[in-house]
């Protein structure tokens, strides 16, 4: 009878720990990489408003699982589905003004969260630097793992590996 007493004090104290932390834990997470290209902002713009080319450097989109569909509302959504080792998801174009994208990418398996995909373009002596921002959301209790979970390392080596992945594919275009 100790025994159960005590293995569940130990069990309800760890969820209240994890619940304690979760309430103090930020929910918000926010990941920044850029790259330097030597190319116009509409050179950039026209890789980056390529659906066709999307699969092919955005790292979380299998490439052979696309499909393009224009919504109700008039607005281009690439759609794709689950591949082993990969998410499903939406990624819509919600904002599209200068030289700022933004995108709003709901995945939906294996779990789901909505996240924003924002890129952007400023003038530096090399050329033009664009910047991927990947802003995302965990909801309460979710939360508690942004305190062992590195956001910026995992998502971040994925924005790497794909603004690498577009510097090569729009070479071709005068980006170096």
């Amino acid at each position: 009878m100790q025994l159960i007493r005590f293995v569940l004090i130990g069990v309800i104290s760890i969820v209240f720990a994890l619940l304690s932390l979760a309430v103090f834990t930020s929910n918000d997470y926010q990941v920044e990489r850029f790259v330097v290209l030597k190319a116009s902002t509409d050179e950039i713009l026209n890789c980056l408003n390529n659906d066709s080319m999307n699969p092919s450097w955005i790292p979380w989109i299998p490439t052979e699982a696309v499909t393009n569909i224009l919504n109700d509302n008039g607005i281009l959504e690439l759609h794709w589905n689950y591949v082993e080792g990969s998410v499903s998801g939406v990624q819509k174009l919600i904002y599209n003004e200068g030289n700022r994208l933004e995108f709003d990418v709901h995945f939906t398996a294996p779990n789901e969260s909505y996240s924003k995909s924002i890129f952007f373009i400023d003038e530096v002596s090399e050329g033009k630097k664009l910047t991927w921002i990947f802003k995302g959301y965990k909801p309460f209790p979710k939360n508690a793992m942004n305190a062992f979970v590195d956001m910026d390392k995992i998502i971040g080596s994925q924005l790497e590996e794909g603004l690498a992945k577009f510097k090569t594919l729009c070479s071709p275009n005068g980006i170096n």
